[in-house]
């Protein structure tokens, strides 16, 4: 389980065994939920990406069986740290589920407004 990001109490995570479509695991506390992220590359331009949820929101949430979900202002709250480093995020999970490596751990302590 590469832990990618501790911020503010949250751990993000991602599960080694785990597959597509690009989404990261959230707990606080004793709750966890999976924010997912989709991808799309900008035709006008190679070096820009766009997050676009599965809802055309940026992110959508889904439960984890058997875990208690996080809550709303709890997911509120994790959105803008998600969004801020999506693009660091689907590199890191990439790094850990396709290429197998471990990606570099990151500790945040300043909130992200």
């Amino acid at each position: 389980m590469p832990k990618l990001y501790e911020y503010l109490g949250y751990t993000l995570f991602v599960y080694s065994n785990e597959h597509e479509p690009v989404h990261i695991h959230v707990s606080y506390q004793e709750r966890e939920s999976k924010a997912i992220l989709k991808v799309t590359l900008k035709k006008s331009d190679l070096d820009m990406l766009e997050i676009f949820g599965l809802d055309g929101k940026k992110l959508s949430w889904k439960e984890v069986e058997g875990r208690k979900p996080l809550k709303g202002h709890e997911k509120k709250e994790i959105e803008t740290f998600i969004l801020k480093h999506a693009f660091d995020i689907c590199s890191k999970f990439e790094q850990s589920i396709i290429q197998r490596k471990k990606p570099i751990f990151e500790r945040v302590t300043k909130r992200i407004r």
